[in-house]
């Protein structure tokens, strides 16, 4: 009876941090979204984020102006690997980094390590961005200003990077919502 409720309590706890939950990208400004969204360790120790997991196919990922939940457009990521069929932006490959002293490696979307229940997607949680913004009206020319680093508030980079940016330009933020067992971080852009 001790090795049953020992096995399903590990497997809980391995679920729990299956990749941190659902990313959704709404892209309600007028301007195109390109940036580098990663997920990192939501419980770091010695300081450190790793594993950390970025996109690096395509890199940057870019989401189209007046992109959301109305017009149906958004970016939505639920796991590393189902995202490649099911998202609008799909990631072909992901980066991984485990350590600080070992280089990024790159991992395909439907690999081991980053599958549901895979090594990497149960010690992840998605934490932030990296990120520019484009105008499509303009030839796709930058816009000044409108372009950061953004974390999650809580996460292992929120105490030297904000949860959200503002510019003359436009607004951004990060946030998470916990309801019961399902856990949604939002990457909003106005």
């Amino acid at each position: 009876m001790k090795k049953l409720l020992s096995t399903i309590g590990l497997c809980a706890a391995a679920f729990a941090y299956a990749q941190g939950g659902t990313l959704i990208l709404n892209n309600y400004s007028s301007y195109d979204f390109n940036g580098y969204i990663y997920a990192a360790n939501p419980t770091p120790t010695g300081g450190t984020c790793y594993p950390i997991v970025g996109n690096g196919t395509p890199d940057p990922i870019v989401v189209p102006a007046n992109s959301n939940t109305i017009t149906g457009t958004q970016l939505e990521i639920r796991n590393y690997r189902d995202q490649y069929t099911t998202s609008l932006y799909p990631v072909t490959t992901w980066l991984v980094s485990t350590s600080p002293t070992i280089q990024t490696i790159p991992r395909a979307w439907n690999h081991a390590a980053v599958m549901p229940g895979g090594t990497i997607s149960n010690n992840t949680k998605w934490a932030g961005s990296k990120f520019f913004m484009t105008d499509p009206a303009n030839g796709g020319a930058s816009v000044p200003l409108f372009n950061a680093n953004i974390a999650v508030a809580g996460s292992c980079n929120s105490s030297f990077i904000p949860d959200s940016y503002s510019c003359p330009s436009g607004y951004a933020e990060l946030f998470t919502i916990t309801t019961g067992t399902t856990v949604t971080t939002y990457f909003e852009i106005y």
